[in-house]
């Protein structure tokens, strides 16, 4: 299910390398064959310096391994955190890509037009009339998964 997929680095690493990416939608290689397979060869293993340090910082390390060689990353701070805030066109990307199911291109340009109001002192009153969705229509089960997605 989509929640043991969010914590589990096994799912989590062969998705990405299957796709380049990891959004959301990414969640539907759940159950994937090749994805599967792929994480059959992923291993986690914990790292001192990382654990060390734990939770005042969160560091990460990656090695891939493939023929062409061995390819490593050492990261400070995960992306969206407050020591690595996303910039703008990252929100917005992120934003999309979360909301692109329940509302159209035009409903979601309005939200984010009415996000840069509030950064110019416009009142949250518009910006949280568009994100209204009535408590009966089919798309209110969609924006809580969107909305849980987002803080991970």
């Amino acid at each position: 299910n989509i929640v043991d997929g969010q914590f589990s680095m096994h799912f989590l690493a062969a998705a990405a390398l299957s796709r380049r990416r990891m959004t959301w939608d990414d969640y539907d290689l759940i159950g994937d064959r090749g994805v599967d397979g792929l994480m059959q060869r992923v291993e986690v293993v914990p790292n001192e310096e990382a654990t060390g340090v734990f939770p005042e910082q969160w560091l990460s390390f990656v090695e891939i391994s493939t023929r062409d060689g061995t390819f490593a990353e050492r990261r400070a701070g995960a992306r969206g955190e407050p020591e690595s805030f996303l910039d703008w066109d990252e929100v917005e990307s992120k934003f999309d890509g979360l909301a692109e199911k329940v509302l159209t291109d035009d409903q979601r340009h309005a939200v984010k037009e009415a996000a840069r109001g509030l950064s110019r002192g416009d009142g949250p009153r518009h910006f949280c009339e568009l994100l209204r969705v009535p408590s009966g229509h089919h798309a209110a089960r969609r924006l809580a998964a969107i909305a849980a997605g987002m803080h991970g």
